[in-house]
């Protein structure tokens, strides 16, 4: 049964879009904060308290937006996102070789989330 009602798909659509740019940007965010965390922790200050504040207020968000991707890419991995179109898989299963990227359209019934269409539909 596919949903054709570009208001019902709105709500949904727009939680799948965030959940994949969780997934597109957080490598990107962590690669960014290690970089900084290892250029602290080179760099020796005169003033450790200094550094061991900055050091702290960069490796808690690392550690945080590390978990954060790990989950959301795991769920869609195991496919637990649904299609706001079709209701099925988002994506199909991947255990063993993960994506480095999620598709923008559902690969059951082709909906993209971005332009919030199916192929063919006008």
């Amino acid at each position: 049964m596919y949903v054709r009602d570009p208001v019902a798909l709105r709500g949904p659509t727009h939680r799948l879009r965030r959940w994949r740019s969780v997934v597109q940007l957080a490598p990107a965010v962590v690669l960014l904060l290690f970089a900084l965390f290892a250029l602290l922790a080179l760099h020796h200050p005169a003033i450790k308290w200094v550094q061991a504040l900055l050091a702290y207020s960069i490796l808690v968000p690392l550690i945080r937006i590390g978990v954060a991707y790990v989950l959301v890419e795991g769920r869609f991995r195991r496919g637990d996102f649904r299609c706001p179109c079709c209701g099925n898989s988002f994506t199909e299963r991947r255990l063993w070789f993960p994506r480095l990227t999620v598709p923008s359209r559902c690969e059951n019934c082709g909906y993209d989330i971005v332009t919030m269409h199916r192929a063919g539909d006008f």
